[in-house]
């Protein structure tokens, strides 16, 4: 219908129709198809204010009592979101980032699952 439609307009046009030189070979193309990235992926996306160098995993100090913690966090569905935080002053800095960066290898394949059991 697009086509037949831009046909006429060719014809009403007065002197001579320019078109893209593309256009022939656009309109017999097969239409592009886009494979939308897993949930996974964009779990491990490294976001451009993250500190920690690992995805989900942050360093966060309470305002009140500024008591240091590295946080794991996994967004698994829009309501549920796994978080798990590890005190800076019971662990040290170093193990408490290490613990929390192993949290949250333990949470990306819950996430996996979960996206796996929406697809069946």
């Amino acid at each position: 219908m697009a086509i037949a439609e831009r046909a006429r307009q060719l014809m009403q046009m007065a002197g001579l129709p320019l078109t893209h030189p593309a256009e022939p070979s656009l309109r017999e193309a097969p239409a592009a198809t886009h494979e939308l990235p897993l949930p996974f992926d964009a779990a491990t996306w490294l976001r451009s204010n993250n500190v920690s160098g690992i995805a989900g995993v942050q360093r966060r100090v309470n305002a009140t009592t500024l008591a240091a913690t590295w946080l794991a966090q996994t967004r698994i569905f829009a309501t549920l979101t796994l978080r798990r935080s590890f005190s800076v002053q019971r662990y040290g800095e170093a193990e408490s980032r290490a613990l929390a960066i192993a949290e949250r290898a333990v949470h990306l394949p819950l996430k996996c699952d979960a996206a796996a059991a929406l697809v069946k």
